[in-house]
């Protein structure tokens, strides 16, 4: 998308455009007419790029919320695994059922929040840049892969391999993070330039 004219200016042009048109039956208004006509067609348009753009930092947020989300379950249980590795590597520790029984809910939740952003992504239809759309389908896949490898961690109880995986899942939803945030604050740069 590209950034509109100012509506503000458009307005500014218009307001003595309109003034200067006259009434009466020697009024010769046709070019103010004309001139007023134009000037309302762009500011229509630019009202319409802006309420695209609009739309676009409106998904752009709520996609970036699931990304937290995501990113929010996967740390918890990053920072649980850290905590408790000695016990979960340990099947004669006293914590060992009840850590690993932790973490599958823990990777229960990831899974149940995973596909959001993904889904929010490959629904959108306006995008602010194609170059964002390919960033994010790779790192969401980098993020499944590293799931999957998380997933059967869990199963088969393989401490090591869980901590492994789930760094491999947060890495790619930090940077998806990072790239939505920037894309939002230029959607709503952008937005904000359109009124001065």
């Amino acid at each position: 998308m590209t950034a509109a004219t100012s509506v503000s200016a458009l307005v500014k042009e218009a307001i003595p455009i309109a003034n200067g048109i006259r009434s009466g039956f020697r009024a010769n208004n046709e070019k103010a007419q004309e001139e007023l006509k134009q000037r309302l067609a762009a500011l229509e348009t630019a009202l319409k790029e802006a309420g695209k753009l609009a739309r676009v930092a409106q998904e752009y947020a709520n996609t970036l919320e699931d990304v937290i989300k995501v990113l929010a379950v996967s740390q918890r249980a990053e920072r649980f695994v850290k905590e408790n590795l000695a016990d979960l590597r340990k099947r004669t520790s006293p914590t060992y059922q009840s850590g690993w029984r932790i973490l599958d809910l823990l990777i229960d939740g990831i899974n149940t929040t995973r596909d959001a952003p993904r889904e929010a992504m490959l629904d959108r239809i306006a995008w602010f840049g194609e170059k964002d759309r390919a960033q994010l389908d790779l790192m969401f896949n980098q993020f499944t892969n590293s799931f999957e490898r998380a997933a059967v961690a869990v199963s088969h109880r393989f401490a090591d391999d869980l901590l492994v995986a789930l760094g491999q899942m947060i890495a790619p939803i930090l940077d998806a993070e990072a790239i939505l945030r920037k894309t939002e604050d230029e959607v709503l740069t952008t937005l904000q330039s359109l009124g001065r």
